[in-house]
């Protein structure tokens, strides 16, 4: 019953923030237009990009690529960007994963859930107060970290498996206070699906536990802190127009392709587009 709840008010808010998207884009369509990049452009890499999603790829390293390699957002733009682009795909792709059955426990969701929620209301409130140069900096050592996650991922799932759909005392309170620390970081554009699926992992979970984990709460994050980003306008308006249409196509199609993939392939290039991620952050502009 509390399963069927949460899936459906993701996608509740999901819809409510599409429309909302939708409306501001409407009304200041000028700034839509005169936003960098082509929408002829974004619209077919904007379903890409949450294809990949699907099948485990972090949105949030693919369009830090985006916006760094064709110079389409500033650094102080790109974490409200980053945020405002996940919030509907994301949505989407979290309801049709939770809708498919796949292994999860509403206990650990509902606790790591509202731990991400919190760190999120509170880094969209620090976005604000940071200037460009800062949060470049906050995301360079970031990205590095979860670069070091991937790492630690990768080499735990070569390994003996865990096999728990649920966490418990202990670990289920650690769990939750790093979910916590990821919703903070996530909100300053860091990219949090590779370190949550390494903390998940080294907990004992399953694989398929915890990419519907990863999923559905790398969902809230955006949820979350959307309402200041949008509030704020610290965001590239072509970006998030385009990934809240086009996005979302791509996010139902790779929610039908979820764990498509063999895990070599996926870690081999979950690594490049980590280390191009790095590379680009570091670079001078």
């Amino acid at each position: 019953m509390l399963e069927q709840i949460l899936t459906y008010a993701i996608l509740a808010i999901g819809i409510v923030y599409a429309i909302v998207i939708l409306i501001i884009s409407y009304k200041k369509w000028n700034l839509v237009q005169a936003s960098p990049g082509k929408l002829g452009i974004l619209a077919p890499v904007e379903v890409l990009i949450f294809i990949l999603a699907g099948i485990g790829f972090p949105d949030y390293v693919m369009h830090t690529i985006l916006a760094k390699q064709l110079k389409l957002s500033s650094d102080r733009d790109l974490p409200g960007t980053l945020v405002g682009c996940g919030i509907v795909p994301g949505a989407i792709l979290s309801t049709m994963l939770l809708k498919k059955g796949a292994d999860s426990d509403i206990k650990t969701l509902i606790f790591c859930g509202i731990a991400i929620v919190i760190g999120s209301i509170l880094g969209s409130l620090i976005i604000g107060k940071l200037d460009g140069e800062k949060i470049k900096r906050v995301m360079q050592i970031a990205l590095v970290l979860s670069f070091v996650f991937l790492i630690v991922k990768i080499i735990v799932s070569s390994g003996a498996v865990g096999t728990e759909v649920a966490l418990r005392g202990t670990r289920l309170y650690i769990v939750t206070a790093l979910c916590f620390v990821t919703g903070l970081l996530n909100m300053i554009g860091v990219p949090m699906k590779p370190t949550r699926t390494a903390i998940f992992l080294i907990a004992g979970m399953s694989p398929m536990a915890t990419v519907t984990a990863v999923v559905v709460l790398g969902s809230l994050a955006p949820i979350s802190g959307g309402v200041a980003v949008l509030k704020q306008e610290i965001y590239q308006r072509k970006m998030v127009f385009a990934a809240t249409i086009f996005g979302s196509i791509g996010a139902i199609i790779g929610a039908l392709l979820v764990i498509s993939i063999p895990a070599l392939i996926l870690n081999a290039l979950l690594i490049g587009m980590m280390l191009i991620a790095i590379i680009l952050m570091f670079k001078k502009n």
